[in-house]
This record gives structure tokens, C-alpha cells and sequence, in this order.
């Protein structure tokens, strides 16, 4: 068995605990975009490979929060608008600028919000504020992170809509990944245009996505809101850490 075929394998597993994560908090493509370039794909093409494994999971994440009674179909159509706007902003420019360039930023980024949510007393109190009237450009500059990274926006939306939208914690977790997918499915189309996907790899990675996803989406419900909280957390310092240490 070849090395690159190894890699090609382990985006199974890979898929796998990824999809655990973005359901209960976000940055599972921080697992799995290191795993694709190991697979030998260029980071530019695992940056747009990865998309396909995102479309799949959303779709997945949907159907299941609405069998579940728990999709909040009224947040979705209010946070919408703006995240499908900038992320196909951020996405052209991820077409021609290296997202590597702006990798202490975000890492910064994701440690101070890691610190501020470990400062409040409960999550409750961190997901009932007055909704805030910078909440819209707000969600326009997650968008544009998430088409031009992708890797950690779930954690910015699920942010956002506690944080400027008074969402409940696990109402606000129902529409995150299913956002995603709509704006990332436009994103994707930009990048098979730019010739930068991979189908086998993506497909692959997808379906280990999938399976986590089925099992996050019980845990998310049954955990609750302090589940989700200690999540988002943990992989807020741990995307932190991995985008300022290489």
C-alpha cells in the first residue's frame, strides 16, 4: 500500500470524528485538511476538496435536526442572507489569495473568543443577550471567513447567533451546519471552476463525515447546551493553538 493511498483510507476515520466535531461545535475541517494534503492533494485543491465533504454533512445535519423536531427553520431564514453574500465574497478571494497568509490572525481570533467564553459563569448566560444591531454586517464578515477558510465557521455561526441574535444554544446549533451548506455549495461550484476539487478524496471524507454526523446530532440533543458549550471551548483554544503553531 502506497503512502498516498494510506492518507486516501484515513480520511475515512478522519471524516468520522470530524463530523462528531462540526456538529457539536465546529473546525472539523482543522482535522481534516491536513489529511488531505498528506493524501498528496496541493493546499489550494484540499481547500475546495473539502467543500464536498461540508455539502454532504449540511444536507445530512438538516434532514436529521428536522426529524428530530429541532431545526429552526425561522433563524435559518434570518441568518441566511448575509453568510451566503460574504461567503461567496470570501470565496473568489480564496481562489487568489493564500488563506495561509492570515493564519495568526484567526488563530488569535479563535484564542480571545475561547477566553471570553471561559470568563462567563454558564452558558446561559452567554446565549440569551439582547440582540445586537451590528448582528447583519456581523454575519457578512463570518461568511466571508467561511468561503474563504471554511475551517472553524461553524464555531463563528454558532458564536453569532447566540451572541447577536439572542439564539437558544441548541436551536442555534439546529441551523449551523445546514447554513453551511448553503453557502458553501456556491463556494464549491467556485472552486470546481477554478479547478481546484477532487472528487475520490472528497467523496471519501464525506462519508465518514456523514457517519459522525448522525451520531453528533444525538449527542448535541441529548448533551444540550452545556455539552455544546464545553465543546466549543475546547476546540476554540485547540483551532487557536493549531493555526498559530503550524
Amino acid at each position: 500500500m502506497s503512502e498516498e493511498t494510506f492518507w486516501l483510507l484515513f480520511l475515512l476515520p478522519t471524516g468520522f470524528v470530524a463530523g462528531v466535531i462540526n456538529v457539536l461545535a465546529g473546525g472539523g475541517s482543522f482535522l481534516t485538511l491536513p489529511v488531505l494534503i498528506a493524501a498528496g492533494l496541493p493546499v489550494h485543491v484540499a481547500n475546495g476538496t473539502n467543500r464536498i465533504s461540508v455539502v454532504f454533512q449540511g444536507i445530512f445535519a438538516a434532514a436529521s435536526y428536522r426529524n428530530q423536531g429541532e431545526f429552526d427553520a425561522a433563524l435559518y431564514r434570518r441568518l441566511l442572507p448575509p453568510l451566503l453574500l460574504g461567503a461567496i465574497v470570501g470565496a473568489l478571494f480564496a481562489t487568489f489569495i493564500d488563506p495561509e497568509g492570515l493564519r495568526t490572525t484567526f488563530g488569535i481570533l479563535f484564542l480571545l473568543m475561547a477566553l471570553a467564553l471561559v470568563t462567563r459563569s454558564r452558558w446561559s448566560k452567554a446565549s440569551a443577550p439582547q440582540v445586537h444591531p451590528l448582528r447583519y454586517p456581523a454575519l457578512f464578515v463570518i461568511g466571508i471567513y467561511g468561503g474563504f477558510i471554511q475551517a472553524g465557521v461553524g464555531l463563528w455561526i454558532l458564536l453569532g447567533s447566540t451572541g447577536l441574535f439572542a439564539a437558544d444554544a441548541v436551536r442555534a446549533n439546529s441551523v449551523k451546519l445546514p447554513l453551511t451548506l448553503t453557502f458553501t455549495f456556491p463556494a464549491l461550484l467556485i472552486f470546481l471552476h477554478a479547478d481546484m476539487v477532487e472528487w475520490l478524496p472528497g467523496l471519501v471524507l464525506a462519508l465518514g463525515t456523514v457517519l459522525g454526523t448522525a451520531v453528533g446530532v444525538r449527542l448535541s440533543i441529548r448533551g444540550g447546551a452545556p455539552l455544546i458549550f464545553r465543546a466549543v471551548t475546547v476546540v476554540l483554544f485547540a483551532t487557536g493553538v493549531r493555526l498559530l503553531v503550524p
